[in-house]
């Protein structure tokens, strides 16, 4: 159970997301994120996934760097977003006026919400299931908000990085799962 047990249930039409999470998960030798940020980034976009069979590998190695308050932030932080992205992207693309007003809602729900974590790692867990629904108001609050506290770029593009390698492996073990048949390319000679 683990990272490593998920690394080797992707097929192998998924080698390229296999090279990522090693890179991300076993070699991991840039540490652009410390091991709490790492797992509970992965944790948020776990949840905000809804793969059983993924969250459960990440959970398994997630317990050895998160307090149980971390993990609990992890979950308010993917349940939040799920509602407040659609609130945000449907003010911002049609309700222009009201980006002022949610703004300040935005930023006095998320003080509500930290609780015993840093508040730059609940930014981190935020945008992360803020990057799994597309909402680009939600996205530009929490980066602007890690960059005004000091989170480099590159440190933002790694959390980028590994949503977009969980919901790649999302993707590849539900596809695998998938009842299919093997693909027979047409012989050239019935044409």
């Amino acid at each position: 159970m683990g990272i490593a047990a998920v690394i080797r249930q992707l097929p192998e039409f998924a080698s390229n997301v296999k090279s990522e999470m090693k890179s991300l998960f076993v070699d991991n030798t840039d540490k652009l994120l410390g091991e709490k940020q790492l797992y509970g980034v992965s944790l948020s976009t776990g949840y905000s996934l809804k793969h059983e069979q993924l969250l459960n590998h990440i959970r398994a190695e997630a317990r050895m760097y998160l307090e149980e308050e971390d993990a609990v932030a992890c979950k308010v932080a993917s349940i939040s977003m799920a509602g407040k992205n659609i609130f945000h992207l449907f003010t911002s693309e049609i309700l222009q006026d009201a980006a002022h007003m949610s703004r300040s809602f935005m930023k006095k729900h998320v003080e509500d919400m930290v609780g015993g974590v840093e508040k730059s790692d609940f930014y981190m867990y935020c945008l992360a299931s803020s990057m799994l629904s597309g909402c680009k108001y939600c996205m530009k609050f929490y980066t602007d908000g890690l960059m005004k506290m000091g989170v480099q770029q590159d440190v933002i593009l790694e959390i980028v990085r590994v949503v977009a390698v969980l919901k790649a492996a999302s993707h590849a073990l539900e596809l695998d799962g998938m009842r299919s048949y093997d693909f027979v390319a047409r012989d050239s000679s019935m044409s």
